[in-house]
């Protein structure tokens, strides 16, 4: 098998191949990668996600007391709040990630298969706000490779970044599965920037484990 889309795109360059769902081969493992623009000399691959459990959020609203920490640190649209938190934020929901299978690398700034609901695009495994000074984030993220075959590598860290930044990353289902709640008055979390969102194969997820 091959084991990137340039080589399917090579082994059939007389049929034209179409983007679409293909099998590669990552470290002796079949992987189900859906290849985009199969007319180009260097096409892309992505995988395929549930986008309800693989999003990406920047809270928008600031507390009017952001020294508290109301509701328990209960997310609460009645907040006493005003809507002029964090200047970059939004909702950004991802049917499909494009991934470097040669690297092992997400890129979490493809925005092909993205979809945003609201504001600005929010980078893949990100998340923040400008909420609060008192360790309360209300910015979440979801990552879930369920079904995918693959996972997030155990050693990959979180980064805080900004002011007063408090994060909290849940990992589950053999790290196929990171949730993030982040925030800060302004903060933020994401991927180690210098390591990137790097996977590897999910051997349970392969052998019907979860």
């Amino acid at each position: 098998l091959p084991a990137t889309c340039q080589e399917i795109r090579a082994q059939n360059i007389a049929t034209h191949s179409v983007d679409g769902n293909y099998t590669v081969l990552l470290d002796g493992f079949p992987v189900t990668v859906y290849c985009h623009r199969m007319n180009e000399t260097i096409p892309k691959s992505y995988i395929n996600l549930n986008p309800a459990t693989n999003f990406a959020e920047v809270y928008g609203k600031r507390l009017i007391y952001p020294h508290t920490c109301p509701f328990n640190g209960e997310r609460n649209d009645s907040c006493q709040c005003s809507d002029d938190g964090d200047a970059n934020a939004g909702m950004t929901h991802f049917r499909k990630v494009r991934v470097d299978l040669l690297n092992r690398k997400i890129n979490i700034n493809d925005m092909t298969f993205a979809d945003t609901l609201h504001g600005s695009y929010v980078p893949y495994g990100t998340a923040g706000d400008c909420y609060s000074m008192k360790d309360c984030p209300q910015g979440r993220f979801s990552v879930d490779l369920r079904g995918t075959g693959l996972r997030i590598v155990d050693d990959l860290q979180w980064e805080d970044k900004g002011h007063r930044t408090t994060s909290r990353i849940d990992r589950s289902s053999n790290n196929a599965v990171i949730e993030g709640r982040c925030g800060g008055y302004c903060g933020k979390c994401a991927p180690d920037k210098y390591k990137g969102l790097v996977f590897s194969i999910d051997q349970r997820q392969l052998n019907g484990g979860s």
